[in-house]
């Protein structure tokens, strides 16, 4: 999992379709009455055989490596045209690496939006995606639908009526921290803020978004698949220098520790803000386990890290992983 672009600047209009890229293409196996996706304001009829996920928010079929994957973003309504109209970019379709094969419009209720099928190769399998978007005020839901090519005659059909099927009611009050495959406790004056998928957004008395590169910001995650990290040092180091947020890192310092009882490792380093120059502490921690690995982000103005580099370790310190 990467923490795309750090919830693209704490949930302002995030890369969609970095998310749908990283949509499980390999995700156990059952419900067929409509389920209610935790901390979301979605509830989906999966095809026969497929079972909650307990790595990303959606469903999962083991022996065929096809997945449903929902993401609620908030994004300004002002974005909303923007990333409607990206999304329909056979160009940025393809930098994911996602060739489009149709496009329709539909409605969610009386919720109008898009729904595309692309393909795209991973680990040498080609799938395919069903991928819908639809829009309501400031909120955006996004489900993908993976399954490999040579399950199509089985699965496509009854995937797409899954997915189209759907129910969405964005008035609902959000369930934050429902269904997290983690827990943790906030640390002084950080609160919960947001929540994409598995990643959670902190920050001060709870600001919403956007944040400004002013304001610390903290985000926590876990990755969306089955993932066994052997150098938890190294996988953080190559990680922190692929932060798309920040710029030019210096005066980089890490050390191993223990949180909850699994190997983990820090890091805190010195960099800027890429959009608007603002210098910035980074710090990362990463915590592995034998099944996957949960993530840490946090960025503050330099003059402030003095204060919340020990608030940030103070809530990875708290972190206990589900799986």
């Amino acid at each position: 999992m990467k923490i795309q672009n750090l919830l693209a600047q704490a949930m302002l209009p995030m890369s969609i379709l970095a998310l749908v890229a990283l949509a499980p293409l390999d995700a156990i196996a059952k419900p067929a009455a409509p389920s209610k996706i935790p901390g979301t304001a979605v509830q989906i009829a999966p095809p026969e055989g497929f079972q909650p996920s307990k790595l990303f928010l959606g469903f999962e079929q083991q022996q065929t490596g096809a997945s449903i994957f929902v993401t609620e973003l908030p994004i300004p309504k002002a974005e909303v045209p923007k990333v409607l109209e990206k999304l329909n970019s056979t160009a940025d379709l393809q930098s994911r690496g996602m060739r489009l094969i149709e496009s329709q419009e539909i409605t969610v209720g009386s919720i109008p939006g898009k729904l595309l099928l692309v393909s795209q190769s991973n680990r040498g399998i080609d799938f395919l995606k069903w991928l819908m978007v639809v829009a309501q005020g400031d909120r955006v839901l996004i489900v993908t639908a993976s399954f490999p090519e040579d399950e199509a005659a089985k699965l496509k059909e009854p995937l797409r009526q899954s997915v189209i099927g759907l129910t969405w009611s964005p008035g609902q009050p959000a369930q934050l921290l429902e269904g997290l495959p983690f827990t943790f406790q906030p640390a002084g004056d950080l609160q919960v803020s947001g929540r994409v998928s598995n990643n959670v957004v902190l920050t001060r008395n709870g600001m919403k978004a956007p944040i400004p590169a002013s304001e610390p910001l903290l985000i926590l995650g876990s990755a969306y698949d089955t993932v066994r990290i052997r150098d938890v040092a190294k996988f953080s180091r190559m990680r922190l220098k692929a932060l798309p947020q920040v710029r030019d890192l210096t005066e980089v310092s890490g050390n191993s520790k223990t949180i909850a009882g699994h190997p983990a490792f820090e890091l805190v380093a010195r960099g800027y803000d890429r959009k608007t120059n603002t210098p910035l502490t980074v710090y990362q921690a990463i915590l592995a386990t034998k099944r996957t690995y949960y993530v840490l982000e946090g960025l503050v103005p330099n003059p402030k890290a003095k204060a919340y580099l020990p608030i940030f370790r103070a809530v990875a310190d708290t972190l206990v992983p589900q799986l």
